[in-house]
């Protein structure tokens, strides 16, 4: 994935900053195959949840939900909810 790219912008209300971040196909295919792959394997102590590109958790952040702050199905939900759910990497419940 590529770094968040900023470019300023103005219009009536004043300037703003917009942030860009490429998400790749292969990047996503990469999930699905890792969700699809690891959903008959046991839960184990680490589970790879998700994989969130920093522009969303910024985006999210500016909405006042901190993905670090949340629980990981407070994160599900989230992502379900906003049609991101591309981002999992598991299909199990928490």
């Amino acid at each position: 994935m590529k770094d968040i790219r900023q470019t300023l912008g103005e219009n009536t209300e004043g300037l703003f900053i917009r942030n860009r971040q490429e998400i790749p196909q292969d990047f996503l295919d990469g999930l699905k195959d890792y969700r699809n792959a690891t959903a008959s394997e046991p839960c184990k102590d680490h589970v790879r949840v998700a994989s969130i590109p920093v522009s969303v958790a910024h985006a999210w952040k500016q909405q006042g939900f901190d993905v670090f702050e949340m629980t990981i199905p407070e994160i599900i939900k989230k992502l379900k909810a906003d049609g991101l759910d591309m981002f999992l990497t598991t299909d199990k419940a928490f």
